[in-house]
């Protein structure tokens, strides 16, 4: 009977997380129209703060509303905009990303002269960036998001946005992961203004 108990009680204490993270990520149930807070952050992105989001590597399902290009390569010519604020995402959660060294240092150069914000999904690649000067302490294995932007004029490192945790709760639902990175480009931009 103690077993059995113990088992219930256990089941409950796995499921309390679960069902938070899946209520506080229901970003889908917009039925009555209104606008979530993930709609007004792109509003706000789209419209009211002149914004370049480029995507590198794997697609993130992001609101359709979102507006941000998609490149291939990372070049002077692709990361060239007129926009007062910009962010570059290397998504490499799979793994599967390829970057040359080349393309990292264009991206180096940008993130340390405040020219943009980088974003790194995956793990991957996280010893070359740190071997390349990106960072310098070591990062936690269950980290799969590293942010380097500048908030307040000082270059700030922000990683929990996106953790195997979340995945865990979340069942890998990417299109989460687009709520979370929108929510962070705000903070930033609030942190700036």
């Amino acid at each position: 009977m103690k077993k059995w108990i113990i088992g219930i009680v256990l089941a409950i204490i796995i499921m309390i997380p679960i069902a938070y993270f899946t209520n506080i990520f229901d970003i889908f149930n917009k039925d009555d129209g209104t606008l979530d807070d993930y709609d007004k952050n792109i509003i706000i992105l789209n419209e009211n703060i002149s914004t370049d989001i480029i995507l590198y590597g794997e697609m993130i399902p992001f609101r359709s509303e979102l507006e941000f290009r998609e490149v291939h390569n990372i070049s002077s010519n692709t990361l060239n905009t007129t926009a007062d604020y910009q962010i570059l995402i290397l998504s490499d959660l799979n793994g599967g990303m390829s970057i040359t060294n080349e393309e990292l240092l264009i991206i180096k150069e940008k993130v340390f002269e405040n020219q943009l914000d980088f974003y790194y999904l995956g793990t991957k690649e996280l010893s070359r960036l740190q071997e390349m000067g990106f960072f310098t302490t070591d990062r936690q294995e269950t980290e799969l998001c590293l942010a380097i932007v500048y908030s307040e004029n000082e270059l700030m490192y922000y990683n929990g946005i996106w953790t195997s945790s979340d995945v865990q709760a979340t069942n890998d639902d990417r299109a989460t992961l687009g709520m979370l990175l929108v929510r962070q480009f705000i903070r930033v931009l609030k942190t700036n203004q």
